[in-house]
């Protein structure tokens, strides 16, 4: 398997500084602290299958900031076996602008090496709504690559219970693009756990374009991976459910 290039996990590195400087900052200033874990089970294309299971702390900065740090074990059909981190950071930037940033690092238990970026800001709108709009990008060893952009809403419906959608378009390796859309709901039936699930459409490989499920959580997991480079157009369909809790 090739090495990765040194350049490439640049940001990862940056953003794992700041994150741990500004969860070391919010501790300080007795931010609020939250701590949990959760389940996600990954379908999408070429029938690769994603079993991970995560724990994470994360400390809230301000009434739209958060930091977070994430550690997880995941179980892949077609990469193996493995360890990750995502960090998360949210930085308010206005009043109802927060720019939101994860850094994701993946070691497989073998040769497999990969990691991801997404960030861009999301705006609270009335309502409740949040709506982001975020560069993504995706790399592994095996030849999968992509670079795009995500588009997110989350909207309350009823009481415990919130839709969303997205849509990404990526360019990827051979020359093709890849295209996604998914929607979703979470429930949150008790404070402390929530229960969520997307569906979507993946043409030529999947971006990732998910939403994360509300809580300290910030990336689905390995969904941005297709389980090998893509040789020609395809459509397939990409399936994420989660479930989390948290404390307090």
């Amino acid at each position: 398997m090739a090495a990765f290039p040194r350049f490439v996990l640049r940001p990862i590195p940056l953003l794992a500084a700041l994150a741990f400087s500004t969860l070391s900052a919010s501790l300080a200033a007795a931010a609020p602290v939250s701590a949990g874990g959760g389940f996600d089970y990954y379908s999408g294309p070429n029938d690769q299958i994603d079993r991970s299971v995560i724990a994470t702390v994360a400390a809230g900065l301000g009434p739209t900031g958060s930091v977070s740090i994430s550690g997880l074990r995941y179980d892949d059909n077609k990469i193996g076996k493995g360890n990750g981190g995502v960090l998360g950071l949210g930085l308010p930037l206005a009043p109802v602008v927060t720019l939101q940033a994860w850094g994701s690092r993946f070691i497989g238990d073998q040769d497999f090496r990969a990691w991801r970026f997404k960030g861009g800001p999301r705006v609270g709108l009335p309502l409740g709504v949040n709506a982001g709009l975020y560069y993504s990008h995706f790399e592994d060893n095996i030849g999968d690559r992509s670079d795009g952009g995500i588009g997110e809403v989350s909207v309350p419906l009823v009481a415990h219970l919130t839709g969303r959608a997205s849509a990404a378009a990526a360019s990827i390796p051979n020359d093709l693009k890849s295209y996604e859309g998914t929607v979703g709901l979470s429930f949150a039936p008790v404070h402390g756990l929530e229960l969520s699930g997307d569906v979507g459409v993946a043409h030529n490989g999947s971006i990732g374009a998910a939403p994360p499920a509300a809580g300290p959580l910030g990336l689905p997991l390995l969904g941005g991976s297709s389980g090998g480079t893509t040789t020609s157009s395809r459509n397939d369909k990409t399936f994420l459910l989660g479930v989390r809790l948290t404390l307090p």
